[in-house]
């Protein structure tokens, strides 16, 4: 029911309109099943289920990792040719003649021509792993799984032989370690190489791809590693 103004300004009762009452209607019914819903968390953020939901034991994972330990995934062969020379000046009370430095350097010099022929490893160090660099994941086929962080590669200390094309002593001194010092200087120049032609990259690639058919053979396809 309504009011209206009647003639003479007396108020006259009306009928309210059947589609009004109708409109209060579905606006009580929507209030209450949208608390409904509310209520039970279907509005807001998408439901996803969380990680800790995800039930996958890691321990075998990481044990298996664990005992595979160094890993080397890369290779690079390399071999270069080079002239090492030592000498001494002079000492003592030699010091104190003119020109003795150049006598001194003169009769102690020693020099070697060799070939230098080895490679360079790197890989990564699985023992590393530990229960902290696990954590379960929604992989995007919709399959619960496993991501494992790897540690970060290794170069390894280079493998290196030394063959001596030309050598020779001083006069008066002969260095004994004239050899040992090509095999540091090849050493350094073998991992600035390596560095430049990026072998810490290749040794992740190539470790991502090999784990992941590892487990692939294993049947263990719900596993995701990265760096």
């Amino acid at each position: 029911m309504g009011f209206r103004l009647g003639p003479g300004g007396s108020i006259a009762r009306t009928a309210a309109a059947p589609w009004r009452w109708s409109l209060v209607a579905v606006v009580l019914v929507t209030g209450v099943l949208l608390g409904w819903f509310a209520a039970r968390g279907l509005f807001g953020s998408p439901v996803t289920s969380t990680l800790n939901d995800l039930a996958i034991d890691p321990r075998p994972v990481i044990t298996s990792l664990q005992q595979i330990g160094e890993l080397h995934t890369v290779k690079m062969n390399m071999k270069d040719v080079l002239h090492v020379a030592t000498d001494r000046p002079a000492e003592g009370w030699l010091r104190e003649i003119p020109g003795s430095d150049t006598v001194s350097k003169w009769a102690t010099h020693n020099d070697a021509l060799v070939v230098a022929v080895g490679s360079v490893d790197a890989g990564i160090d699985l023992k590393r792993i530990s229960a902290n660099d696990v954590s379960p994941v929604r992989l995007p086929d919709g399959t619960q799984g496993l991501r494992v962080r790897l540690p970060q590669p290794t170069v390894y200390t280079p493998n290196i032989t030394v063959t001596v094309e030309k050598s020779d002593s001083g006069l008066l001194w002969k260095d004994e370690n004239l050899i040992p010092k090509a095999e540091a200087e090849a050493s350094r120049r073998f991992l600035d190489a390596a560095d430049k032609d990026g072998i810490r990259q290749h040794a992740e690639e190539n470790a991502l791809d090999q784990l992941h058919k590892m487990h692939s053979l294993l049947g263990q396809k719900n596993i995701e590693f990265y760096f």
